[in-house]
Parts: C-alpha cells; sequence; structure tokens
C-alpha cells in the first residue's frame, strides 16, 4: 500500500530543535520541516497588530497570506477585510484566508501552531511574485432580472451550476479560477491562446444552461500573493469585459499578438477607451462561427426548472 503521506516510516522533528528562527516586530517565529511538512510556532507579544507592526514591513494594509492552525495559548483577535472578526483562544482550529488583520487581545502573549505557510512568506507580500499572464473575466448578461424572474431558489440552483461549468472549463485548459464574482468569473492563464480558447469554451458551456455571457481577455503583468492578484492588467480586463455584449469575447490588442496559434478570426474595434484607465487601447472581437448564432433568451430557461 503506498503511503499518502510520502513516507514509508515515521518523521519527526521537535520544535525544540526549530529549522529556523526569525524576530520581527512583537513576534517570535520558528519553522520547521518534516518531511513534506512545513510548520511554523508563533509567540506574539501583548499590543501586537499586524497592521500596525507587520503592515508597513509588507507595504500592505492587511496580512496577504492564508493560515491555517491552532491556538495553544492567548487570546487572537481576526478582522477581515469584509468586517467579520473572529477570536481565536486556546484549542480552537481555524482556517483563516488572506486579507486581514489581527491583534493580540489581553496581557497575555499568543502561541499558535501554522501549518499553511512558508519561511518565505512573513513579511514579503510587498515582493510578491510578478507573472506575465492572460486574465479573463466573464458576466452573466441580465443576470438581475433573470434571478428576480426565477426566485432565490432556482436562481441559486442555476448560478451554482454555472460556476461548476465554467471551472470544469478553465480546469480542462490549465488555468486558475482566482475568484467567482457573484455572476461570474476571473481566472488567469499563462498563454494567450489558452485563454481564448478557454473564452470560446466558456461561452459553450454557459449556452447550454441558455445563459448568455460576455467575456473580456487582456494580458498583463500582475503581483501574486498566494491565492490572491493584483495590477493594472485585472482591472483592464475588467473593464474591457464591461464593452461587451451579450456572447461576445472581447480582446485586447496584446492577447490578440501573444495568440499565435492558428484560427482565431478577429474583429477590429478600433481604438478604445476604458473607464478609469489612462490612454486608449486597441481593442477586437473574438469570432467563430457560432458568433451569428442566435442569442438565447435568458428568461427561456425558467421553462426548464428541472436543469439546474
Amino acid at each position: 500500500m503506498v503511503n499518502p503521506f510520502g513516507s514509508a516510516r515515521p518523521l519527526w522533528h521537535n520544535m525544540s530543535d526549530a529549522d529556523e528562527r526569525r524576530q520581527l516586530p512583537g513576534i517570535e517565529l520558528e519553522f520547521l520541516r518534516v518531511g513534506d511538512l512545513f510548520a511554523s510556532r508563533s509567540v506574539t507579544q501583548p499590543g501586537w497588530r499586524w497592521s500596525t507592526h507587520i503592515g508597513p514591513i509588507a507595504g500592505t494594509g492587511t496580512c496577504q497570506v492564508a493560515h491555517r492552525g491552532i491556538v495553544i495559548s492567548g487570546h487572537m483577535r481576526i478582522e477581515m477585510e469584509s468586517g467579520e472578526t473572529v477570536d481565536l483562544v486556546p484549542g480552537t482550529l481555524h482556517i483563516v484566508p488572506a486579507g486581514h488583520d489581527a491583534v493580540v487581545i489581553g496581557d497575555e502573549p499568543v502561541v499558535m501552531i501554522d501549518m499553511s505557510t512558508t519561511s518565505g512568506e512573513y513579511g514579503q507580500p510587498a515582493t510578491g511574485e510578478r507573472v506575465l499572464a492572460s486574465l479573463i473575466f466573464s458576466d452573466i448578461v441580465g443576470s438581475t432580472p433573470l434571478a428576480e424572474r426565477l426566485g432565490d431558489r432556482r436562481w441559486k440552483r442555476l448560478l451554482s451550476e454555472h460556476d461548476r461549468l465554467l471551472g470544469d472549463v478553465v480546469e480542462r485548459f490549465r488555468g486558475r479560477i482566482v475568484q467567482t464574482t457573484g455572476d461570474g468569473v476571473f481566472a488567469r492563464f499563462d498563454g494567450a491562446a489558452r485563454a481564448l480558447e478557454t473564452a470560446l469554451a466558456m461561452r459553450a458551456a454557459a449556452a447550454t444552461l441558455e445563459l448568455p455571457i460576455r467575456i473580456g481577455i487582456h494580458t498583463g503583468e500582475i503581483e501574486l500573493f498566494g491565492e490572491r492578484a493584483r495590477g493594472i492588467a485585472i482591472h483592464t480586463a475588467a473593464r474591457i469585459m464591461a464593452l461587451a455584449g451579450a456572447g461576445e469575447i472581447l480582446v485586447s490588442d496584446l492577447t490578440r499578438q501573444l495568440a499565435s496559434a492558428p484560427g482565431f478570426t478577429f474583429e477590429s474595434l478600433g481604438e478604445v477607451e476604458l473607464r478609469g484607465i489612462t490612454g486608449t487601447r486597441g481593442l477586437y472581437r473574438l469570432v467563430d462561427w457560432a458568433a451569428d448564432a442566435a442569442e438565447p433568451d435568458p428568461l427561456s430557461v425558467e421553462a426548464g426548472e428541472a436543469r439546474p
């Protein structure tokens, strides 16, 4: 039988013999690796707050590292960007997404074991990895009136199926969903041609649910912080999508030039101003055999209630 943990024998390493120790303002960190497992123990002093003591070093207002771990002693309060707060007390097993502040409550240091990070992540999100990526934003056209017509229960079922189908398409073309946007997706790819192929497949998948979607694609440099991303290229892709109509796939000129695979046909829309972005961008409509097909009636999904 294959050992799912990658070793045929027990592995252990005591935290008292840590591989690395690091001192940051108000917090001491010890790092330990056992096989494929990486753990850290932190001791955080009373009065410590992430945004005050670590934020200036990291260059961000909130912590951009996701944490999975358990509190050994002390009381830590987590404040999410959404406004949600969570109190972590001894014995609390937790998963805290990126995008949070943290503060020690009371006069006792907080001791935590974290199983989710690597030593390089602490204090370095400002120097996150920069990569060139082709970015896709999609959106269901007319989602608000459709949701009102279908009702909450049926709309949620349809939206869940939409997210599943488009997620499957992105995975099939080796892309990554950065986030869902309520009635669309934001995905990134390391190749322009695969982003275009994905967009065509996404539109076809949405058509099986009789959902008209619009898509915008742009290629540019983004900065990665774990699963999160930021950069003007993201805003550009979103603005391009906002100009698309039902069933349209709009593409920046740079993406068009980088997509060297044969078979793509583009229609120039000229130089276009994008809201909130300086200057103009060359914009193209991606055309294929389905471009002239009749657009589905978004309310016709009501007749197929059992579908989602």
